[in-house]
């Protein structure tokens, strides 16, 4: 960015991407909703978080963390568009400083990681009684699929469309979770209507954080708008958050009015008729799908926290300073669906030697091993999702988007300081956008991290 030139966010974001691949905002709104409800296995364990925050508590805890979710998320959109990034990981670079990129790679890796477990682990506990043999075959089964894809596919939009069932089936299971909800209305009285602890209430909040965060690919959403203008992303955003707010409300207190003594895994808890039998395999299916896209991005930034020290001795040796040499390793690391980005990681796999190309092997083979070992010996889904919401979903949600844009409003570059898209400066913003509630998000969220995190360690 040149210093003193006022370039409005519409043109900075527009520039960012060409005039092909783009959506409309109805596709925006679909491919966040997705990316939010992560194929279905944000839902697995809602009824446990209702059932530990209290049926009158659990709408206004999900209320509430929407509307964070939705704030943060909006505040990341912002920081790219003034420093023109194109990936979380280059947006925190640019405000945050060399280290950033580390610590974001550290935390997608943790909660994807976490959420390719709890996938394999929901699949795990509904295949034995529908398919011959022992679960772990089934298992390793579709970690080897995975494993060829992440291999092989050219890129994510060639495996996107696989998340059309899993949402289908995910869709029918929630009316089936509301039929049988209606069926045991007459336990109402025997539900909680209050966290029974504190601890409780930090473990509810836990499962709902980990069920909204998105944060890792909002930009990307947004560059692929046909007009990526801050007007369109605005409603699709709400949209969004107002969609998956609704279906979250929903399935988390009737699944537990269906079984309340819930144990963290609702695709078991409802396994009853034939059809809610038919309706949960065919979800836990559409989960072992949509392993690979939630791998897709770990994986790379699996690899480039792999290849940071040689790429760190590459800098030094050929002098490679420039934050634009920094940012297309980010780019590259990043995962992104677009073509340019694409070409750039073949690039990145091909240039040098053979090592590259093995690291990036290397890290799709040790990465399937590791989540197959845990999903097949540790079986605890709710656990896993609590935990990993606590350690790595809150300050991707809470903490570094806020940090970002607090950085870009104190930024000494007054080439920073332009006007916000359909809105006023960045310097002179108040209320949700102004640098008191940025910094209170951020306190809330370390504050979050800590306490979620005992609260998850020791339920």
């Amino acid at each position: 960015m040149a210093e003193g030139k006022d370039i409005s966010g519409d043109e900075a974001s527009a520039a960012l991407i060409g005039p092909s691949s783009r959506s409309s905002a109805l596709n925006a709104t679909f491919n966040l909703v997705n990316t939010v409800v992560g194929g279905g296995i944000s839902v697995v364990a809602l009824p446990l978080a209702a059932k530990l925050s209290g049926i009158i508590l659990y709408p206004v805890l999900n209320l509430v963390l929407a509307f964070l979710a939705g704030y943060t998320a909006d505040l990341l959109i912002l920081t790219s568009i003034h420093t023109h990034s194109t990936t979380y990981s280059i947006a925190a670079r640019r405000t945050l400083g060399l280290w950033a990129p580390m610590l974001v790679h550290v935390l997608i890796v943790f909660f994807l990681f976490g959420a390719a477990v709890a996938v394999l682990q929901t699949f795990a506990a509904i295949v034995p009684p529908y398919l011959p043999g022992d679960s772990w075959i089934w298992v390793s089964a579709s970690s080897l699929v995975t494993l060829l894809l992440l291999l092989f596919a050219r890129s994510l939009d060639s495996i996107v469309s696989l998340s059309v069932y899993a949402l289908i089936f995910l869709f029918a299971f929630g009316c089936l979770a509301l039929d049988q909800a209606v069926e045991n209305a007459h336990s109402l009285a025997g539900l909680p209507l209050w966290p029974s602890s504190g601890q409780s209430l930090l473990a509810a909040t836990s499962i709902l954080v980990f069920a909204y965060v998105c944060h890792f690919q909002v930009i990307t959403i947004f560059q692929g708008l046909q007009e990526p203008r801050r007007h369109l992303w605005l409603q699709s955003l709400t949209a969004s958050m107002g969609i998956s707010g609704a279906f979250y409300s929903v399935v988390g207190i009737c699944g537990l009015l269906a079984n309340p003594g819930t144990a963290g895994n609702m695709l078991v808890d409802l396994l009853g008729s034939t059809l809610s039998k038919v309706v949960t395999f065919g979800l836990a299916l559409g989960f072992a799908i949509t392993v690979p896209l939630i791998s897709w991005e770990g994986v790379r930034s699996f690899r480039a926290l792999l290849c940071c020290e040689s790429l760190a001795r590459v800098c030094r040796s050929g002098g490679l300073e420039s934050s634009e040499t920094v940012d297309s390793n980010d780019d590259v690391s990043s995962g992104s669906s677009s073509s340019s980005e694409a070409d750039g990681s073949t690039a990145a796999c091909q240039i040098g030697s053979e090592g590259t190309t093995a690291s990036f092997v290397a890290a799709c083979c040790i990465w399937m091993t590791s989540v197959t070992l845990i999903a097949v010996y540790y079986k605890d889904v709710g656990k896993v999702i609590s935990v990993t919401g606590a350690i790595s979903g809150t300050p991707i949600m809470f903490v570094l988007p806020p940090l970002m844009f607090v950085s870009v409003i104190n930024s000494e570059n007054q080439g920073a300081r332009v006007t916000l898209p359909d809105c006023t400066s960045l310097v002179t913003s108040r209320g949700i956008y102004g640098r008191w509630f940025a910094y209170a998000t951020v306190a809330l969220g370390i504050a979050l991290t800590v306490a979620c995190t005992y609260s998850s360690l020791m339920a």
